[in-house]
């Protein structure tokens, strides 16, 4: 019997999920709001659905799964943080009456404030809104009834459409110097992958019925030399952005490698440079 996977979020990583999910294996249905997409995907059923802070409109087939993955994104940019964690709380109530068996939520790496190294053990500065309002979505799901339940806190994600020569960061003397943390859109839903079956596997310890994971490439290069090398591939590079004398400063930086350690899971894409020479990015 082909396993059920409901996807709520049919964006750059939730699409990119359904593709990429075997259909020979999975059973996959994708959310949508508005419009049902023109080009859809061959054998993913497609399924409205709208969440508010108090009810979920429409959706029902998206709740009779096995693996629930929530693409939702908290819409910072749009100041509507303040209604993500109540969003995120109706989609969890409503999986567990309805006998989901596994949630999967990606969060953001956007958790960390801290200058530093940081880890899935890095305590969170809970005055910071953002942190806060992350940190009791993510708490939504790991203190649910659920059977299986994993956060997995993305960093800045490039590849598809997402090309970082197009990013308009601007690249200073206070940050030419800090590392960045981002992954590929091919590895975060491989990272998916890899936890949907892991839970239902039959080596499954109790101890990874819940987890937290950071998925961030193990390449850190600095802003400045990140930025720079993209932008020659994208031709969008100008002189006036290239930093000559830097300040130099710690900065953040966040591992993801304990998924690679816990899962049958590894980046595929470890060195961006090469990403970028090769066309991937």
């Amino acid at each position: 019997m082909k396993q059920r996977v409901g996807i709520i979020g049919g964006g750059f990583i939730g699409n990119a999920l359904a593709q990429s999910l075997n259909k020979d294996k999975y059973d996959v249905t994708l959310s949508y709001r508005s419009n049902k997409p023109e080009l859809a995907i061959l054998d993913v059923n497609y399924e409205f659905c709208d969440v508010d802070r108090d009810s979920v409109t429409g959706g029902e087939a998206l709740f009779q799964v096995d693996s629930l993955i929530v693409c939702i994104p908290p819409g910072f940019k749009k100041d509507m943080g303040d209604s993500y964690t109540p969003r995120i709380k109706t989609i969890i109530n409503k999986a567990q009456n309805s006998k989901v068996k596994q949630v999967v939520f990606t969060s953001s790496i956007g958790i960390y404030s801290k200058a530093g190294i940081n880890d899935e053990n890095t305590e969170l500065d809970l005055s910071v809104n953002k942190v806060k309002v992350l940190y009791d979505a993510e708490q939504e799901v790991l203190n649910s009834r659920l059977q299986y339940k994993q956060v997995l806190r993305l960093g800045g994600l490039i590849g598809g459409s997402r090309q970082p020569g197009n990013f308009r960061v601007v690249i200073t003397e206070e940050n030419a110097n800090e590392p960045v943390n981002m992954v590929m859109q091919e590895d975060v839903v491989e990272a998916i992958i890899a936890v949907i079956d892991d839970a239902f596997s039959q080596t499954l310890s109790q101890s990874k019925h819940q987890a937290v994971y950071n998925v961030v490439a193990p390449h850190h290069p600095n802003k400045q030399s990140f930025y720079r090398y993209a932008r020659q591939q994208a031709d969008t590079l100008t002189t006036t952005e290239i930093i000559g004398n830097p300040i130099t400063t710690e900065g953040r930086l966040v591992k993801g490698d304990l998924i690679t350690q816990k899962l049958d899971f590894s980046y595929q894409h470890d060195n961006f440079f090469e990403s970028f020479s090769t066309n991937v990015v």
